[in-house]
């Protein structure tokens, strides 16, 4: 359902009268679209099960992604802009606990969460040269994210923190389509808070863990 209201959204941008003048909260406010390839980091040690006599070791497991959401253009300067965004990001990414069975112990972690990246774009930046010349050239992104998970789908291990932090660094590419604008960045994405909560005392599948991280890699397609 978001994903049709996504598309209905930049159809309006795209199909508006290339005459009228746009005003500028209309014309700095815009609809992103992205992929991701998420991985989950896991520092951890073997824990003896004593039930069943054997290790009980865990590692972190990539997954695939998308993300949509909103975003507003506040420009500070001919070459720079401050762009905070409002994303939903889904990554089913999960660690999974190898404990000598015969089925391992899968457990969702940050599958579904809130991301309020603030970033600082260095650029050609301005619509109206990008608009004027169809301008297309490489500009830098670095922003700050932080993540909020949405607990309800968290699985119950291993605990995990209610706030994040990743710091982002990547390439921009603005270009200047038939009625809109288009920003087309890839970037690293680099968990530098832990998400490991604290465990309770019996709870051996977060106490075994020293560090878990998520990272990721992100396309993103801005339009406005």
């Amino acid at each position: 359902m978001a994903l049709v209201f996504f598309f209905i959204g930049v159809q309006k941008m795209v199909s508006q009268d290339s005459t009228s003048v746009a005003k500028p909260s209309a014309k700095d406010f815009g609809l992103m679209i992205g992929a991701s390839h998420v991985q989950l980091w896991a520092d951890s040690d073997p824990y003896y099960l004593a039930s069943t006599q054997q290790n009980v070791t865990m590692e972190g497991k990539a997954k695939n992604g998308l993300s949509i959401g909103m975003f507003y253009n506040f420009a500070v300067h001919p070459k720079w802009m401050i762009r905070p965004t409002l994303e939903a990001h889904i990554a089913n990414t999960q660690v999974v606990y190898d404990t000598g069975s015969d089925y391992d112990e899968k457990y969702s972690v940050f599958p579904i969460t809130i991301e309020t990246p603030i970033a600082l774009v260095y650029g050609i930046n301005q619509r109206g040269t990008i608009e004027s010349r169809g301008w297309r050239g490489t500009g830098l992104m670095l922003a700050a994210r932080p993540i909020i998970p949405v607990s309800i789908f968290n699985s119950s291990h291993p605990v995990t923190k209610p706030f994040s932090m990743n710091v982002d660094f990547g390439l921009t590419i603005p270009s200047a389509l038939r009625k809109t604008i288009m920003r087309t960045e890839l970037f690293a994405s680099i968990n530098v808070m832990s998400i490991q909560g604290k465990s309770k005392e019996d709870d051996f599948r977060t106490q075994m863990i020293q560090d878990l991280k998520r990272h990721f890699i992100g396309l993103r397609l801005y339009f406005n």
